[in-house]
Order: structure tokens, then sequence, then C-alpha cells
């Protein structure tokens, strides 16, 4: 199996509580390939290049698009995560609750699958990363 196909299948098969991996931040995959594939530099301007040098203004959309998803995801990722500690380690009446609401309802294996969806979600679009930088490699 691609791994884009793979990585599509991740995002829409993949549900825990409320982390629905699809609506949050990700490495777009398709559309990177796509900016890979597709360079806007086919007029005279830069015909000149020798052909082991990449276009400058196609590396230039290509990497701002990649810091764009790359930090799209951290940003994600580290809000979900100050979401988990904020559960876990509360102080003070907030504490007293969450301890109440623990006799009637038992979240702690709900927090430890979240984080484990949340190292998955992490690790999935580090390898994309990886993968289309590896490409962009082979391209240029």
């Amino acid at each position: 199996m691609k791994f884009g196909q793979m990585y599509s299948e991740y995002l829409h098969g993949e549900k825990v509580n409320s982390f629905d991996l699809d609506k949050f931040s990700h490495v777009d995959y398709k559309s990177l390939k796509k900016v890979l594939k597709t360079c806007r530099c086919q007029n005279d301007t830069v015909s000149d290049l020798p052909r082991y040098q990449s276009c400058p203004r196609c590396d230039q959309i290509f990497f701002s698009e990649i810091v764009k998803e790359a930090s799209g995801v951290a940003g994600c990722f580290s809000s979900r995560v100050r979401h988990l500690v904020h559960l876990h380690c509360t102080g003070g009446l907030q504490r007293c609750l969450l301890h109440l609401f623990q006799c009637f309802k038992d979240d702690q294996q709900a927090l430890v699958e979240e984080g484990r969806m949340l190292i998955g979600y992490v690790i999935m679009n580090a390898i994309a990363l990886k993968k289309i930088l590896k490409k962009y490699d082979k391209v240029s």
C-alpha cells in the first residue's frame, strides 16, 4: 500500500472520544505532492538553470507550505497536550470536583487512550514530512 493512501485512511479512520484526526491540523500530503509535481517555472526566465539546481520560486512555495503544515501540527499537538495535562494535574476545588466525577465515570483510561492517539498523530505527521522531503530530494 502506498504511503499517501495509508496516511489518508489513518486520518479518516481514527476517532477516540473528541479526538477526530480528520478535523485537526495535519500534513496535507497530497497537496504537497502536487506542489512538487507542478513547477511554475516552465517559462524561459529560469530555463537557463542547470539541471541539478532547483527553481528558487518553487522551493520558496514548497518550503512555505511545509512550514505552515508543520507549525499547524505542532500547535494542535501542544494545545491537546496542554488540555490533557490540565485535566490530569488540576489543583484545589477543581481537583476535588474531578475526583468526585471520577467516582461516577472512569476517565483515566480515556486520558491514556487520548495520549496514545496524540503520540500516533505526531508520529504519522512526522513520517509524512519525512516522506515528502524525501520526494523533494528526488525532484530537485
